[in-house]
């Protein structure tokens, strides 16, 4: 039996800022992970008004972001916890900022390509925080820090159950080393469970959020298998209503091909239709809203279109995450590199295109002729998409890539309360269980929003500052909520 005061189980953004802080507050921590190192995805981390951004000239209208984060879920999120990360989240990008400095590192950024404009009918604002080596590079540094304050850090160690006592506290986690091995961590002061999502976990999908169910998933390596949400739920730990929330974008194309056009093309507001087809929405939207409108259509997939000209009509249609970023004769070779491999189809018209694209040919004629009249009148009858973000499909050659949605992670969990204290099913504290990250729920509704850049490792880093210290502390609140 190894005793700590506070034994945090997953080594994600969450896991690793918990027990940065859980050690720096004087808590003796362990943290414990399946794999043989930390988990990094993707490169943005969601924050209102840190010091950087205030010496960036960023003011964000903190209630206005807020607002909207609890518009688009559907008010079926707590707010309070919204409210938290808006409050605390700018508090815990400085104490980030701070190690970074310390570290040597300096070219940290905040992303500011987004669609900012009160016109926008997803307004962005500019919370992404990037540092150097995107995620991968701000965990290291993470874990740099965690040595230098004596984090025991355990890998290729799985927790497999907590322990809680006859009283009611959490005071232990088993753990498999190896294949055969068992062992016991003591947890004195507390448990933070940091053990992210279980999009690979097809039973705990089809329990909780069915509707994704043979999605293609993006996540690698395949260790989201919801650890954390079972072992929560084990001793008595409520967990968010059905339909748990996703992130979910839409997929290159179902073919599995190397590479495809770049990620800067996938939310480009051209032309989309059917399997048959056919236009069916306003695809002026973020990602994850066009993976939605595709879920509902024929096999789930849709055909993305665009004409010779595309550069420039991308480069009118807005910056941001899905559309144009680099320089269009970067994009233009990613393109012709997915022509080479087929992962990309042209043809010299409209009909042959239709052909490659095995749609009815008369059917997508029309689409097209359609289209390109509304385009030229500036006024989309049909959809209300915006004159701006419409294009004609009238110059040679044409393209198209079929895409399909592609599951990223889950994002719902069990019920905590804003001590990020882990609750029961009748809304009381489980003493000594904490939880942040996706293990954790009530912060979204059943789709991730776009609004906020980053929100998903700013929740995950946020909230885990606040567990670690909270841990640390052995914070026990006696009221509900």
């Amino acid at each position: 039996m190894k005793a700590a005061d506070v034994v945090i189980v997953g080594a994600g953004i969450a896991g690793m800022v918990t027990a940065v802080s859980s050690a720096q507050a004087g808590a003796r921590t362990v943290l414990i992970e399946k794999r043989a190192t930390f988990t990094a995805h993707g490169a943005y981390n969601g924050a209102v008004n840190s010091r950087l951004q205030k010496a960036l000239g960023i003011e964000i209208d903190k209630e206005e972001l807020v607002a909207q984060l609890i518009r688009w879920a559907g008010a079926k999120v707590d707010q309070r916890l919204v409210r938290l990360w808006a409050d605390k989240s700018g508090e815990a990008m400085d104490w980030l900022l701070e190690m970074a400095e310390a570290g040597g590192q300096s070219d940290i950024k905040v992303d500011t390509d987004i669609l900012s404009s009160k016109d926008e009918f997803y307004r962005e604002y500019p919370t992404a925080h990037l540092f150097p080596g995107r995620q991968g590079g701000l965990m290291k540094m993470l874990q740099n820090n965690a040595k230098t304050c004596n984090v025991e850090m355990r890998y290729q160690t799985r927790a497999v159950r907590v322990i809680r006592e006859a009283n009611g506290r959490i005071t232990g986690v088993v753990v498999e080393i190896g294949t055969e091995k068992f062992g016991l961590f003591q947890a004195k002061r507390g448990v933070v469970l940091c053990t992210g999502g279980y999009s690979h976990d097809p039973e705990m999908v089809k329990e909780y959020c069915p509707w994704a169910l043979g999605i293609d998933n993006w996540y690698t390596p395949p260790v989201d298998t919801g650890d954390g949400h079972k072992m929560g739920v084990w001793v008595g730990a409520a967990i968010d209503a059905v339909p748990h929330g996703t992130m979910i974008h839409p997929g290159f194309n179902p073919a599995g091909f190397p590479l495809n056009v770049p990620v800067s093309l996938m939310a480009v507001p051209f032309l989309s239709v059917n399997v048959h087809g056919e236009r069916y929405m306003n695809e002026d939207v973020p990602m994850p809203y066009l993976s939605n409108a595709q879920l509902v259509q024929p096999g789930s997939l849709y055909w993305q279109v665009w004409d010779a000209k595309w550069p420039e009509d991308a480069s009118r249609m807005g910056r941001t995450l899905g559309r144009l970023r680099e320089k269009p004769e970067s994009a233009a070779q990613a393109i012709e590199k997915g022509v080479t491999l087929g992962a990309v189809i042209t043809a010299p018209s409209i009909e042959q295109l239709a052909q490659k694209m095995e749609v009815p040919p008369a059917v997508f004629k029309a689409t097209v002729k359609r289209y390109n009249q509304l385009a030229q009148i500036g006024k989309d009858l049909d959809f209300g998409k915006r004159p701006t973000r419409l294009s004609t499909l009238e110059k040679s050659p044409f393209y198209a890539v079929k895409r399909q949605p592609q599951l990223l992670t889950t994002v719902s969990g069990l019920k905590i309360n804003t001590g990020l204290q882990v609750l029961d099913k009748d809304w009381k504290i489980i003493p000594g269980l904490y939880a942040a990250g996706n293990v954790s729920g009530g912060f979204f509704g059943d789709c991730y929003p776009f609004m906020a850049p980053g929100l998903s490792h700013g929740r995950a880093l946020t909230f885990g500052r606040l567990a670690g210290l909270n841990a640390a502390a052995s914070k026990e609140r006696r009221t509900t909520m």
